[in-house]
């Protein structure tokens, strides 16, 4: 299979702008951003563990320490890399189940390598959960037992 990249519909900052992560402590209410980049920065969701963020940049999938020290790391998703801005994490969280463009939902390890897995219910469904935002959690939780 040939990769999915260029995307040309894909969303960019303008000129000059940068996107920052940040971590924002609860009590304190100090911000910290821990990585800067002009690269577009979405969904940021913590690890089950706490060990590492996962965002969405481009298409692609990325994790980071929380103090921005190791990372970020692209977590290998070849040759799918038009990936949506949503992704949920396995009840183990050694997984991460991510939608893409071409109607689909995989599966990846977070420590990343080997070929995405295509769920059963993404070809079950044959691309209409792209259209079911509440039940994209529920569809991997499924997926998982």
């Amino acid at each position: 299979m040939t990769t999915q990249r260029p995307w040309p519909q894909r969303r960019r900052l303008q000129d000059g702008q940068l996107a920052e992560l940040s971590i924002v402590n609860y009590e304190s209410g100090e911000s910290t951003v821990i990585y800067e980049t002009a690269e577009l920065i979405e969904a940021p969701n913590w690890t089950p563990d706490g060990d590492w963020l996962i965002f969405n940049a481009d298409g692609r999938i990325f994790r980071i320490s929380p103090d921005g020290k190791r990372g970020p790391e692209r977590i290998n998703t070849e040759p799918i890399e038009d990936l949506n801005n949503d992704h949920v994490f396995s009840p183990d969280g050694k997984q991460i189940y991510l939608s893409s463009r071409n109607g689909h939902l995989y599966r990846v390890p977070i420590a990343g390598g080997g070929n995405p897995n295509e769920s059963p219910i993404s070809r079950k469904l044959n691309g209409i959960f792209a259209t079911i935002s509440m039940g994209f959690h529920q569809m991997a939780k499924h997926w998982a037992m």
